[in-house]
């Protein structure tokens, strides 16, 4: 169940979202807006790490989608998110939840990696696939 919604005015986050299962806090994602004024990001998702890999995220995601569609489609029709090609678990997530790949971004640590991470040199960057689900009224 997705609660803790609030809207901040001063900032392009629409919603910061918790999920809980049993009362019991699973995990978190925020939904802003981006420039073009008709997309809709979803951003900062996370499963704390006892709850990865057992279904969690995908149920997280099907909520926010349908959070997004009774709150925001109707001004907001297109939502994106962006992971790493590397992060196969999200991607499998997002896809089975309907959303499609429709660009590839070369991204660079300051936002997208951990630096800790054993084949990180400093210096490349990292491929990352912008996904898209697009609302047709």
């Amino acid at each position: 169940m997705l609660k803790g919604t609030n809207k901040y005015a001063e900032t392009d986050t629409l919603a910061y979202l918790d999920y809980y299962e049993n009362d019991e806090w699973i995990g978190w994602c925020g939904l802003g807006i981006c420039s073009d004024e008709k997309t809709i990001i979803l951003h900062s998702v996370q499963i704390r790490g006892e709850y990865q890999n057992q279904g969690y995220g995908s149920k997280m995601i099907a909520e926010v989608i349908e959070f997004y569609k009774e709150q925001f489609s109707s001004n907001y029709p297109r939502l994106i998110l962006r992971v790493l090609k590397t992060n196969t678990p999200a991607l499998k997530i997002y896809i089975k939840n309907g959303f499609r790949v429709y660009e590839i971004e070369d991204s660079f640590l300051e936002y997208s990696v951990d630096p800790w991470e054993e084949d990180y040199n400093g210096e490349e960057p990292y491929k990352q696939y912008i996904f898209r689900m697009e609302l047709k009224n």
